[in-house]
């Protein structure tokens, strides 16, 4: 059984999502916080495989709460559910720990989805901000070496491979169009051709070497 932590400072949502989640059969809410500071004590707690995270909440912002659940309950992924999709919350929250990024208005089926990729190791962008990710990549690219393999080393944090987003086919097919040089065929490109293939963090992922 797969538990989960809910943190939102309306009861009502939190009410909602619990009943949304627990519909799932193999899905339980283990507990509720209404506060920033509260989610952080109760991921240390009860130690929840997934946390299902606001970003606005009463004390201490969800930004905070993923880097402290990142530092100290390092076994718990942080899922954020949030009202706004816009530029800088997403790359804050990425950035901070999370693994999956979800917007309220999105499809019931996008949170489940996030949940079951996170338990996976994998992440997982909803549909309504994944571009995001993308435009921040060809950024770096404008301004950072012609090699995409180094753009993408410097851009964040680690990441892995989640499914059926086509992110990295996206960012290979837009550099593609605008000419960068190829990739050499190496170990090197290897790993860089295996990581964008499928990965929803692609442009926000620091690849380390093995």
């Amino acid at each position: 059984m797969t538990t989960i932590l809910l943190a939102d400072d309306h009861a009502v949502v939190r009410q909602g999502l619990k009943a949304l989640l627990e519909d799932e059969a193999d899905f339980t809410v283990v507990g509720e916080a209404g506060s920033g500071l509260e989610a952080v004590r109760l991921a240390g707690e009860l130690k929840p495989e997934v946390l299902v995270l606001d970003i606005m909440m009463d004390d201490i912002s969800g930004i905070e709460v993923a880097r402290e659940v990142r530092e100290n309950s390092p076994g718990t992924a942080v899922v954020v559910l949030s009202m706004y999709g816009d530029r800088k919350h997403v790359l804050e929250a990425l950035q901070a720990g999370a693994k999956a990024y979800v917007v309220k208005k999105s499809v019931t089926s996008e949170l489940i989805e996030a949940v079951r990729q996170v338990l996976h190791g994998h992440r997982y962008l909803g549909s309504s901000v994944s571009d995001i990710v993308v435009e921040a990549y060809l950024e770096k690219e404008k301004l950072g070496p012609a090699d995409p393999y180094d753009l993408l080393s410097s851009v964040a944090d680690s990441g892995t491979l989640p499914h059926g987003t086509g992110l990295g086919n996206r960012i290979l097919a837009t550099l593609s169009r605008r000419g960068s040089p190829e990739v050499p065929d190496s170990s090197r490109s290897a790993r860089l051709a295996m990581f964008l293939a499928g990965t929803a963090l692609g442009a926000l992922a620091r690849i380390r070497s093995a």
